[in-house]
Formats: C-alpha cells, sequence, structure tokens
C-alpha cells in the first residue's frame, strides 16, 4: 500500500469517527431537551446507512487490513437492533450469509479470519432476532467440512504447480546474461516469481526464508575424486567431462557426482580399449564420445543454470526436482554405456570361441587317431 493511500484511508477513518462523535452529542442533547422521541424516525436512515456501508467493504479484501469502518458498521446496526430498526438484523444475516460462503470454499489461510468473522456475526444475528440464520449458518458448516479435504488439496496441487512454473521460468531466464546497471532503468524487470493475489506482501521475509532453506539443503562440499592416472592431460579421452568435474562438481548433489564420475570412468574405459583395438570409426566409438562431449555435459550445465535454493526442492514435472531429473538422466547415460561395453565385450570374446572351437576340433580329432 503506497503512502497516498494510507493518507486517503487514515482521513476517511478520521471523518467516520468525527461523523458518528457529532451524531451521539447530538442524541444526547436532544434527550436532554427531550426531544429525542420525535426524532425517532431517524433509526431507520442510519441503519440503511450502516447496512451500505457494510454490505460496499465486506466483500473487499483490501478493506479487512483496517477493519473499523466494518466493525463500526456492525457494532451500530447490533445496537440499532435493540430500537424500532430492529429489522436491520434479518439483512445483516443474509449480506454475511454471502460473506461466508464467498470464504468458506477457497483454502486459503489468509480468508481465515474473515470467515470466523462472518460465523460469530451469524451466531449473535440469531440470538438477537435473526434465528433463521442458524439454518444456512449449519448448512454451509456441514459443506464446508465435507468439502475441506478436496478443497485443501487443490490448493496444494495449485501451490506446486506455479512452484514449478516459476522454476521452469528461472530455467529459462538463467541462462540470460543480466543487462548492465546503467541499461537497468531501460529494461523491464523480468518476472521470475509471479506471486498472485496478496500472497507477495513481505517480500524480504520470503526471501529469508528461502535463503535459510536453501542453507539447510544445499549439497555438502565434495571432496576431490580425482583418479589417479599415469597419463598427461593431452591424453585425457574425456576432455570435457573431466574439466566439468574440476570446475563445477563441488556445485553438484552428492549422487549426481558419484554418478558423473563413474560415467566418466567407464566411457573412458571404452573409449581407450576401442582406440587400442583401432575401431575409432565404429558406432560405439562415436556414441561413447558423444555421451562424454555432448550429452552429459549438457544435463550437468542445464542442471547448473538452475537457482541453488531451487534446484533440490521444487518439483520440476511429475513431482521430481532438479536433482531427481539429473540423476534419472545421468542412469540412462551410464546404462547406455554399459551396454556398449558389453557388446564390444560380446564381439572381442568372439575370437576366443572361435580359437576355443579350433582347439576342440583339432585335439579331439587327434586323440581319435592315437585310439586301438
Amino acid at each position: 500500500m503506497t503512502n497516498g493511500s494510507r493518507g486517503v484511508d487514515k482521513a476517511s477513518m478520521f471523518w467516520l469517527l468525527l461523523g458518528g462523535a457529532v451524531l451521539a452529542a447530538w442524541f444526547v442533547i436532544l434527550g436532554a431537551l427531550g426531544m429525542l422521541s420525535a426524532l425517532g424516525w431517524l433509526v431507520h436512515p442510519l441503519a440503511a446507512g450502516l447496512l451500505a456501508l457494510y454490505a460496499s467493504l465486506a466483500f473487499v479484501p483490501s478493506a479487512w487490513r483496517r477493519p473499523l469502518p466494518i466493525l463500526v458498521a456492525v457494532g451500530g446496526m447490533f445496537a440499532l437492533c435493540f430500537t424500532a430498526a430492529s429489522w436491520v438484523v434479518h439483512p445483516l444475516a443474509g449480506v454475511t450469509i454471502g460473506l461466508m460462503a464467498s470464504t468458506a470454499f477457497t483454502g486459503k489461510r489468509r480468508d481465515l479470519p474473515r470467515l470466523v468473522f462472518a460465523v460469530a456475526i451469524l451466531a449473535i444475528s440469531s440470538i438477537v432476532g435473526a434465528s433463521w440464520a442458524m439454518y444456512p449458518l449449519v448448512i454451509l458448516g456441514i459443506i464446508a467440512a465435507f468439502l475441506a479435504p478436496t478443497t485443501f488439496s487443490r490448493q496444494r496441487k495449485l501451490e506446486e504447480r506455479r512452484a514449478a512454473k516459476r522454476a521452469q521460468r528461472a530455467l529459462t531466464l538463467g541462462a540470460q546474461p543480466l543487462p548492465s546497471p546503467s541499461d537497468a532503468k531501460s529494461l523491464s524487470v523480468p518476472m521470475l516469481v509471479i506471486e498472485e493475489g496478496a500472497a507477495e506482501k513481505r517480500p524480504e521475509k520470503q526471501a529469508r526464508r528461502r535463503a535459510r532453506r536453501a542453507r539447510r539443503q544445499a549439497p555438502e562440499p565434495v571432496p576431490s575424486t580425482s583418479e589417479p592416472t599415469s597419463t598427461s592431460p593431452s591424453d585425457d579421452v574425456t576432455p570435457t567431462l573431466s574439466a566439468l568435474l574440476a570446475r563445477d562438481g563441488h556445485r553438484l548433489p552428492l549422487g549426481a557426482h558419484a554418478k558423473l564420475t563413474e560415467l566418466r570412468s567407464a566411457v573412458r574405459e571404452g573409449l581407450a580399449y576401442l582406440r587400442e583395438h583401432d575401431a575409432q570409426n565404429t558406432d560405439s566409438f562415436h556414441l561413447l564420445s558423444s555421451i562424454a562431449d555432448d550429452y552429459a555435459p549438457t544435463a550437468v550445465r542445464a542442471y547448473l543454470r538452475l537457482p541453488a535454493s531451487l534446484a533440490n526442492v521444487t518439483p520440476l514435472q511429475d513431482g521430481k526436482t532438479g536433482s531427481d531429473l539429473l540423476t534419472e538422466q545421468l542412469d540412462v547415460l551410464l546404462a547406455a554405456t554399459r551396454d556398449v561395453m558389453t557388446n564390444v565385450a560380446v564381439r572381442g570374446g568372439q575370437d576366443l570361441l572361435a580359437h576355443r572351437r579350433f582347439l576342440e576340433d583339432k585335439f579331439r580329432r587327434a586323440s581319435d587317431d592315437f585310439d586301438i
């Protein structure tokens, strides 16, 4: 709320209270002079005015931030119930039933104070004169209790979908360069987080909460697990994966880091074997090279573009976080690498099997020749 709107609210509140005080003083003077009975008809337009004020504010969420006018209107109508304008309790109960029906099925916590207020007003109205108000109150209460699990479940799923959309939007914008300070004034701020309704009223508090959550769930620093090797850096057959692990390995979750290290070892073994047997032009060699230089680095870089506070906590698809999706993709690549190595081993074993059959045939015939 801006300073101007606060000023308007304060001015309205001042004139409302001043008018009420003047009206009360006027009735006191008339009562002292014995003229109050002649002006008894004034309670009817006064009741109508208070009812109009209540109906105009009760359904406006922003009006409940400063509820004094609503409380004054309701209190005045309850006071007039003991005068000739006792009829006002019935439209008061009707408007309150509408207020209760509009807040009982939203599943939002911010509507809870208005719902409690509506229930209290209906209960008092049934005592003062609108006894019929108890029936819709009980019926709405039964319906709300019956639909409460579905309502809150739907609200929770809606919040999860909004969180997933925010994460995807942040992932999309994460690869874009940020504007320089000199250009920032001419650019519109990217809507990284879209908060609907009145949910985003305390951004600083929510930012601190997200920072604490990120610190609690941030992955622990991963110790260096570089494999001892006797080859020089120029002889590394997986330079892209090695550079990625050395530079960004500490930013990966423990499980994903272990999978990536295992994948690098398997791909390195397969490429070295195929090079040793002059099989660089085979499909197996090209597939392993693509895994090492393209598929695995692309998956890791996509994960690293996620904000640190969202990568391990925000569902992106089917309830899976960025960490879960990265681990799944590394599992797929690791399984493909193992399949390639299995096929290479089977093809390499054909020579061994052929030599075995040769030896069996040769020496079986030789043993038959020596039989007497």
